[in-house]
């Protein structure tokens, strides 16, 4: 949606329940996301622990630093969800973790 040399605003449109961004970092950006609309899986990870989860409803935000894992997805039956991602500075890259059969993050 903007991006300059200090923030960068995303709109993602979340339309089928597979969609999952993985577990992921922002590089060196920090950062708020907001749900508009919808409702959205998020689940946050710490090395060497499970990841905790819960649902963000439309209306609820955010915040995170640049050392957060986490990854996103649609809750099932949510219908359409939309949410809005800010990041400063603008979001150039992210780090992707695999996770292992037992659901831990080597």
């Amino acid at each position: 949606m903007f991006t300059n040399k200090n923030p960068g605003v995303w709109a993602i449109s979340w339309m089928a329940d597979g969609h999952d961004t993985g577990f992921h970092d922002h590089d060196r950006s920090s950062g708020g996301v907001h749900v508009g609309r919808g409702c959205i899986r998020h689940e946050h990870l710490r090395m060497g622990e499970r990841p905790t989860g819960a649902a963000i409803e439309a209306g609820a935000t955010f915040c995170f630093d640049d050392t957060f894992i986490h990854r996103m997805r649609p809750e099932p039956g949510a219908g359409p969800t939309v949410t809005i991602h800010a990041y400063s500075p603008p979001l150039r890259q992210t780090g992707q973790y695999g996770e292992c059969d037992d659901g831990l993050i080597p």
